[in-house]
């Protein structure tokens, strides 16, 4: 009995740790992050609520071609400290011409619901090869072009952006080193 008596213990103390460290019911997933509702540019009421990581207007009233906006990259973090997983992700628009725009954004986690509380513009056809969390800080990294290239000219500068919710907004943080 006393092994039957310990074994069954470990089990009670291991669900009292699952449930004080939320377990995987709160874990974003793709699924959260491909049907949130995201801040945008494009559409008229500036929101975009994906479908299977994607969203889809008219460019124009009583057009048939679409303007696209689509889910890149996530990362799980915390935002704002509260302990919560938040999310960083990252956008590109096509609105129907050449462009592909690249959108950051800060999504705090509600009560299990994503609220989009800011976006950045990081830039037009520039590659995103990651976004992540540190210590609140969104960190993006992308290569973009120099000033003179033009838009046809494959990125091939390296650039990492940071950004942080700041009263509400999402704002960029100076580079390391003023760089």
């Amino acid at each position: 009995m006393p092994l039957r008596a310990s074994i069954l213990s470990l089990a009670f103390i291991l669900s009292l740790l699952i449930v004080a460290c939320g377990g995987d019911a709160d874990r974003l997933s793709a699924d959260d992050l491909e049907s949130a509702t995201y801040l945008a540019e494009g559409p008229d009421a500036g929101e975009a609520t994906l479908d299977g990581g994607e969203f889809r207007y008219p460019v124009a009233e009583g057009s048939s071609a679409e303007a696209v906006i689509r889910l890149d990259h996530w990362s799980p973090g915390d935002l704002d400290g509260d302990g919560t997983e938040d999310a960083a992700a990252i956008t590109s628009e096509r609105p129907g011409g050449s462009g592909a725009f690249s959108y950051v954004h800060a999504l705090r986690n509600e009560s299990g619901a994503l609220r989009d509380e800011g976006f950045a513009f990081l830039g037009d056809r520039v590659r995103v090869e990651s976004v992540a969390i540190r210590d609140g800080v969104i960190v993006v990294a992308l290569f973009d072009r120099t000033e003179t290239a033009s838009f046809a000219e494959e990125p091939t500068v390296a650039v990492i952006r940071r950004f942080r919710l700041d009263g509400g907004a999402l704002v960029e943080l100076p580079a390391p080193g003023g760089n």
